[in-house]
């Protein structure tokens, strides 16, 4: 049985899911980014009891298949940050089509609607998120980090990040803690 969560977008998030799971005992088999996989049903008092559990880490089940599909996106374009699979060739409509049974045009349509941004800015958002991850911790210099996250020059990515940010990176690196946010703090406006 899947069941897709909202907001699990970090590996902070997969280990409190985890332990819930433990804690209530539940059959999980596998937790990821976003979906739990059990291994038998759970029962409607099961369901409610986890999903109970899941509002206090401030997670919440999803039923809706359109809710479920922006989460999957949402989790798609993190692993592609977190598993270095960005790259100058990286096509983000060729990635998500690869990975989702919908067209890249559909897909567009429907997260710009639930999220009131389009995927694109949305992807900007998270790479710049981790841009400061990597300033913050001072191991990869500007270049690497511009070829890890796909940039086509440091320009580039120096451009995006001043326009975005407000800040310049060599600003954001004097100044990182009050920048930076954690992956899972990464919010579109809610439109419904």
């Amino acid at each position: 049985m899947k069941v897709f969560i909202k907001n699990m977008v970090c590996y902070r998030c997969v280990w409190a899911v985890g332990k819930v799971i433990k804690d209530l005992k539940l059959l999980g088999g596998k937790v990821e980014l976003g979906v739990v996989v059990f291994k038998k049903p759970l029962t409607q008092k099961q369901l409610s009891l986890f999903g109970t559990r899941l509002k206090k880490l401030r997670l919440s089940i999803l039923s809706d298949k359109k809710d479920i599909q922006v989460q999957e996106i949402k989790t798609l374009l993190i692993k592609a940050i977190d598993e270095r699979k960005l790259g100058k060739r990286f096509s983000l409509s060729k990635y998500l089509s690869a990975f989702m049974e919908n067209d890249y045009s559909h897909l567009s349509k429907s997260f710009s609607k639930s999220q009131g941004v389009t995927i694109e800015q949305y992807f900007i958002l998270l790479r710049l998120e981790k841009v400061k991850e990597w300033l913050s911790y001072g191991e990869l210099s500007l270049n690497e980090i511009a070829a890890e996250l796909g940039y086509s020059s440091v320009q580039h990515l120096s451009g995006q990040f001043k326009k975005v940010v407000g800040i310049s990176t060599s600003e954001f690196k004097k100044s990182f803690s009050a920048q930076r946010k954690f992956i899972d703090q990464v919010n579109v406006p809610e439109t419904h």
